[in-house]
């Protein structure tokens, strides 16, 4: 078997643990809210949010720094594919609905969902910019990756504010308690960590957009790409 068909299968066998490994990360996340394992008591530290926040972050992190095939796919992975993916982003509209519906306090939902919607309609088009290669596209992308992870952290911090317990600074009547139910739990359990992990990937390969000129259309994550430099 030649070097190139090794690694195409190495490849492949990466990609399908990371497959299996986004899907039992979703399975858990459904799991710990179906049976409230999210919610903490009004005098408790809100820990078990916070694990379901931030492992997945360092886990990601980990990956990444120790295994070089994990770093192989992410950096042949079609950029566009990993910036348009996050269209997903415009589900946040469904703040301003339960908001609409007095069962989420404005000064989480307005900011939570406007930004979510914003960064998410505006994936599409970074995505085709960045296919572009030029230098002004490289710092649209940038830009955007900035907008879209200072949009989690203000959307993590003002449902924290919101939340009944000790760190619920802001909690009136309405709290962000139905952020840790179905079917919003699995915003901040699974969606969250995942697309600021994105963000810090398309951030790692935005050097790229200004020495290639366009990103060449790949079916899936592991089509052939210019060689790109490793780690960090």
């Amino acid at each position: 078997m030649s070097s190139t068909d090794t690694t195409s299968t190495s490849l492949s066998r990466t990609r399908f643990v990371v497959i299996a490994c986004l899907a039992a990360w979703f399975v858990a996340a459904f799991g710990v809210s179906l049976f409230g394992l999210l919610r903490a008591g009004p005098s408790d530290l809100p820990i078990p949010i916070g694990v379901a926040l931030l492992a997945p972050l360092l886990l990601g992190v980990l990956a990444y720094l120790r295994s070089s095939q994990f770093r192989r796919l992410l950096l042949r992975a079609d950029l566009r594919w990993l910036i348009g993916v996050q269209l997903w982003r415009v589900a946040g509209a469904e703040f301003l609905i339960y908001y609409a519906h007095d069962r989420l306090p404005a000064s989480f939902a307005i900011p939570a969902g406007v930004g979510d919607v914003l960064v998410g309609l505006a994936a599409p088009f970074v995505a085709v910019v960045a296919a572009s290669g030029t230098p002004a596209a490289r710092r649209i992308v940038i830009g955007w990756c900035i907008v879209g992870i200072a949009d989690l952290v203000v959307a993590v911090t003002m449902g924290v504010l919101n939340a009944p317990g000790q760190f619920g600074l802001l909690a009136g009547a309405i709290t962000t308690a139905p952020m840790l139910e179905l079917p919003l739990s699995l915003i901040p359990a699974f969606f969250v960590p995942l697309s600021i992990l994105l963000h810090l990937i398309v951030l790692r390969r935005s050097a790229e957009i200004g020495h290639t000129r366009g990103v060449p259309a790949r079916p899936g994550l592991g089509g052939a790409m210019p060689t790109m430099p490793q780690g960090l």
